[in-house]
């Protein structure tokens, strides 16, 4: 929040600087839980709220012409620009990761150590024999890398719930596997 503090102190034009000033005291709290509930990390909220400000900033000409009634719906549409935006840049950097660790022969999930004593035949038919539920709180969770908030919307299950569904699946999973391994 400092970094923008900064920046804003050092907008030239005395009414810009006012209006930029105002506009943080009035919605940054707000911008903060916005950026929040959409990407689910207070770090990446706090540099969201920054980017967002940055953005009126670059844009304070076209706020001081906005009616008061809408000045609130162009934060807002900032404020998601911005989280979304992150959230695409995220998700492509992971994807690059993935990618590389595939190249290096390294393709291993931090949380998901079972491909290292296993082949993917193995994975394959333990996962058939999990039930449909289990499995398909792995595939969304190690697969298609979804959030525990994304998974619980997809399955009407609570997100603070989704985490020890995740484990116990990959438990039971690990037990198959180390059945098979015998």
């Amino acid at each position: 929040m400092l970094v923008v503090l900064g920046v804003i102190e050092s907008i030239e034009n005395d009414e810009q600087r006012l209006l930029i000033e105002k506009l943080y005291r009035k919605y940054s709290g707000w911008v903060l839980k916005t950026a929040y509930d959409i990407v689910q990390d207070y770090d990446a909220a706090q540099d969201i709220l920054n980017d967002t400000f940055i953005r009126l900033i670059q844009y304070a000409d076209v706020v001081m012409e906005l009616e008061e009634y809408k000045i609130g719906s162009y934060v807002k549409q900032s404020v998601q620009s911005c989280a979304y935006t992150y959230l695409a840049k995220e998700s492509k950097e992971r994807e690059k990761t993935e990618k590389w660790l595939e190249m290096n022969g390294t393709a291993e999930s931090v949380d998901f150590d079972v491909e290292k004593l296993l082949d993917y035949e193995n994975l394959y038919q333990a996962m058939d024999k999990l039930d449909e539920r289990d499995r398909s709180l792995l595939i969304s969770k190690y697969g298609f890398r979804l959030y525990h908030r994304e998974i619980g919307e997809m399955y009407s299950l609570p997100a603070r719930n989704v985490s020890m569904y995740v484990i116990r699946a990959k438990n039971r999973l690990k037990e198959l596997l180390k059945r098979e391994m015998r």
